[in-house]
């Protein structure tokens, strides 16, 4: 028995309403760690319907999108540039001025 495919419209319709399982797999949890996500609050937005849990596709991204960090590299490297600009002043403002 064959696998049955869906539609290339159903595959990317962010209405489209999961169940937990399919969630999970959608972002790469197990359904117990999404679970533990919800009870703690801190998973993406659901509604239940006797007691069934369901997420709607544009909320599991929107809640992805939220969670996401920025690299931590970027952070010292701004600084680091900071520190070599304010040296450069310091050193430009200590020199003695040269008189012809």
């Amino acid at each position: 028995m064959r696998k049955k495919v869906p539609a290339p419209d159903s595959l990317f319709n962010p209405d489209e309403v999961l169940n937990e399982k399919q969630t999970a797999a959608l972002v790469k949890l197990t359904p117990r760690q999404l679970r533990e996500l919800r009870y703690d609050g801190d998973g993406p937005p659901f509604c239940k319907i006797n007691r069934q849990v369901l997420y709607r596709r544009s909320s599991v991204f929107h809640w992805l999108a939220s969670i996401e960090s920025k690299p931590r590299a970027a952070a010292w490297k701004v600084k680091e540039r900071e520190d070599r600009r304010r040296a450069a002043a310091e050193a430009a403002s200590a020199a003695p001025a040269v008189q012809p």
